[in-house]
């Protein structure tokens, strides 16, 4: 017998069968409802900021006002948040001339205009100045000094020549900073790619607190935080969203503390039990983080870099994820991976003493997880050659991926299967 269950698979969902004697679980987000009016609860945590005096106070005329806002691979309701910002800006004597969006791209690619009119809608993709950050630009960083780790501290001079700055996002898990938002806006999102690999170095990455909902003892999170320290007069508006990306609840103020309440919160549903561990995981994955495969094996390390993993060692991860913008990568994250006959031989090369390159971090990470599991792949966009490049398995659909699976780890295996791996953090259970 069948069990029909759905799986997020870029912006539509998945029917995956299992028969009933492998499943041992199912996964997703409870079904907790937005907000009754999201401009309202935007306005209402700006005016009511954590440990931090609200916008109105905190803006002058005549000050130049940088808003950092997430890039297109995040889902972060940035068309939400700027009209009550700006009308609070506004409300302080704020002009538009002295107003600066400032795409925190880290080391991502650059935005197409229609892309910036889709994230800032169109009124004020026109209306502000733009700017796509750009790692690469050494002249045009702004050096701060450097973290206990040594790291330095180099910003966008737009964003470290503003009075004021105001850090938008979303609060996410993260595969090895714990949850995005916060200071994340910052580093990486605004600082040079010196500051990004020195603070992704290769033991900070794979450190055993680099871990998906874990910010104690991470020292990433320190890192982000103590790089962000740098860059004074900075107020965050964060969003925290359900499995239909609506704003579930809005935190604003201090770029740590409030960070921390919204992590919190997120933590009562998205922190989901799961029975296991399992010999096989079946992970759906959601647009935007569905975009590539770069961004897709977010999935992966959801399963395997959590306090307790809910795969075993040598078990198997099916990710299905469209990829539309095919690896999301054209340089070192596919090239590292490709040149390499086993994820050790990857992680070996990048332990070497003084080997640092960009995406470096993103092969380690994925290496990593390669190294616990194998990795079956269910995309549209990316060829059977390419994922098997990434040292990974093509399966055309998750039906065939699973039947890969259990001819390989034997017919009694047990499957447990989340619905939008990339949203969700397990918790073990036995």
């Amino acid at each position: 017998m069948m069990v029909e269950l759905k799986i997020s698979y870029g912006e539509k969902f998945l029917s995956v069968h299992v028969p009933e004697k492998n499943l041992l679980d199912y996964a997703c987000l409870p079904d907790v409802p937005g907000v009754a009016n999201e401009a309202e609860a935007i306005t209402r945590a700006i005016k009511n900021p954590i440990e931090m005096d609200s916008l109105a106070k905190l803006a002058a005329p005549g000050q130049k006002i940088a808003i950092i806002v997430d890039d297109i691979t995040r889902p972060s309701p940035t068309h939400k948040f700027l009209p009550p910002i700006v009308k609070e800006l506004e409300s302080a004597g704020i002009k538009d001339e002295d107003i600066t969006v400032v795409f925190a791209t880290g080391s991502h690619r650059p935005h197409t205009n229609e892309e910036k009119q889709f994230l800032l809608g169109a009124e004020y993709a026109s209306r502000f100045k733009t700017i796509d950050h750009d790692a690469n630009d050494k002249g045009g960083m702004v050096f701060l000094g450097h973290t206990s780790r040594g790291t330095p501290v180099e910003v966008n001079k737009h964003v470290a020549g503003a009075d004021l700055k105001i850090l938008t996002g979303l609060i996410k898990p993260h595969s090895y900073a714990g949850y995005s938002g916060g200071g994340k806006s910052l580093l990486p999102g605004v600082c040079s790619m010196d500051t990004i690999i020195a603070d992704h170095d290769y033991d900070s990455t794979l450190h055993p607190n680099a871990l998906v909902g874990h910010m104690e003892g991470n020292p990433i999170r320190v890192d982000i935080e103590e790089a962000a320290l740098f860059v004074d007069n900075c107020f965050i508006v964060n969003g925290i969203l359900n499995s239909k990306k609506e704003i579930v609840a809005v935190v604003a103020g201090d770029m740590i503390k409030a960070h921390r309440e919204g992590a919190k919160l997120l933590d009562t549903w998205a922190k989901v039990e799961v029975k296991g561990p399992a010999d096989i995981v079946i992970s759906g994955c959601s647009h935007p983080t569905s975009i590539s495969y770069y961004q897709a094996a977010n999935a992966i390390s959801h399963c395997v870099r959590i306090p307790h993993p809910i795969v075993r060692p040598g078990g198997t991860v099916i990710v299905a994820a469209p990829c539309p913008d095919g690896l999301g990568s054209d340089g070192p994250f596919y090239d590292l991976v490709k040149e390499a006959n086993s994820p050790g031989e990857v992680l070996e090369k990048l332990r070497r003493p003084g080997f640092f390159v960009h995406d470096q971090w993103a092969a380690q990470s994925y290496c990593g997880d390669l190294m616990v599991v194998n990795l079956i792949m269910v995309t549209d966009a990316i060829d059977q050659k390419t994922v098997e490049d990434m040292l990974a398995t093509y399966a055309p659909s998750v039906k065939v991926a699973l039947d890969m699976a259990l001819e390989k780890l034997g017919p009694q295996s047990k499957v447990v299967v989340i619905s939008d791996s990339p949203y969700i953090i397990p918790v073990l259970t036995k």
